[in-house]
């Protein structure tokens, strides 16, 4: 029985591997993308937004942090579950809040503002820059101090008051400072009196 064999084909694939052209359709990036997602691969992550918040407590007081959910998280600072500082604060109340792009942005600019003072968080609320910028100089130009006393007036001399006479320093060579101690020192012997006469030196005349 003879046998019969097909020939192969130029274009099948024992023939080598096949080029993909650029405007094959089945085969371009875009169509794989969509293949790939159309297989249940899971996409891409999307990132949560970073915001920055302030909140107003019942007393006046002002509580900054950092979330990805701003009602969620007045929900539950409301609901006695948030911060050690609102708990006892409630009702509280969102008055301000900025979104950034990384969580360590937002972490570094809320400790920023937490440094700050009630004034200058109060004109960052408001939006008040000129206000802020004021704040800022006087930050850094340091705390708060008195002025400096001013001298006190000149009412002059007193009637009859001789100004004050600096003593002067008498440079003495070490002759006359030798001669003047020997001086001292003979005068003083020669006014210390000598011994009185006894009775038994005197002369009688008899």
């Amino acid at each position: 029985m003879a046998s019969h064999s097909t020939p192969a084909r130029e274009d099948s694939p024992s023939s080598g591997p096949r080029r993909m052209a650029l405007s094959d359709p089945e085969r371009t990036p875009a169509r794989r993308r969509v293949e790939g997602k159309s297989k249940g691969q899971t996409p891409a992550p999307v990132p949560l937004p970073c915001f920055v918040y302030i909140l107003l407590c019942a007393d006046g007081s002002y509580y900054v942090g950092s979330t990805s959910d701003l009602r969620e998280r007045e929900r539950v600072h409301n609901d006695g579950h948030g911060a050690e500082h609102t708990v006892s604060r409630r009702p509280v109340r969102m008055v301000y809040s900025e979104i950034h792009e990384s969580w360590p942005a937002a972490r570094s600019r809320e400790a920023q503002i937490k440094r700050w003072s009630r004034a200058k968080k109060k004109a960052l609320i408001d939006g008040d820059r000129r206000r802020l910028q004021t704040l800022a100089k006087r930050r850094r130009a340091g705390p708060d101090r008195p002025p400096p006393r001013e001298p006190a007036p000149d009412m002059g001399r007193p009637t009859g008051a001789l100004p004050a006479t600096p003593a002067r320093r008498v440079s003495r060579r070490p002759a006359e400072a030798a001669r003047d101690q020997r001086d001292h020192l003979i005068s003083t012997l020669t006014s210390i009196p000598g011994p009185s006469p006894s009775r038994s030196s005197r002369h009688h005349d008899w």
